[in-house]
């Protein structure tokens, strides 16, 4: 091991995590099937009688598949700022996203309070 490499286990940055309850967030690129794979999981997870807690990001997706327990399109019309600061599509998700923000610590709450049904 190098001596300038440091390794950090996540129990030493966020001791809550022992008794936190499994997370997954999904990444990628438009069209890479993000929504398509969240869909599938939930679907995944109902059937062998788990809960999930999911949030939608994407201020622009039509339909989910599934049912978002938060849905930054309940904040942030998409289309609205499209048209209001005269964007096109990536800038108004980007300026949707950004005006999200606003909201984090709101967004956070909802994370670290979850409705006692989740497993």
């Amino acid at each position: 091991m190098d001596s300038s490499t440091v390794y950090l286990k996540i129990d030493d940055i966020m001791p809550e995590s022992r008794s936190s309850k499994p997370i997954i967030i999904v990444l990628g690129m438009a069209g890479s099937g993000k929504t398509t794979f969240v869909a599938g999981l939930c679907k995944y997870l109902e059937s062998i009688q788990k809960k999930a807690k999911t949030i939608n990001l994407d201020p622009a997706v039509i339909h989910t598949g599934y049912t978002p327990d938060i849905d930054i399109r309940e904040s942030v019309k998409y289309k609205d700022v499209m048209r209001y600061y005269k964007l096109g599509p990536n800038g108004a998700i980007m300026t949707s996203l950004n005006m999200y923000c606003t909201q984090l610590s709101s967004l956070i709450d909802k994370i670290k309070n979850p409705a006692s049904d989740h497993e």
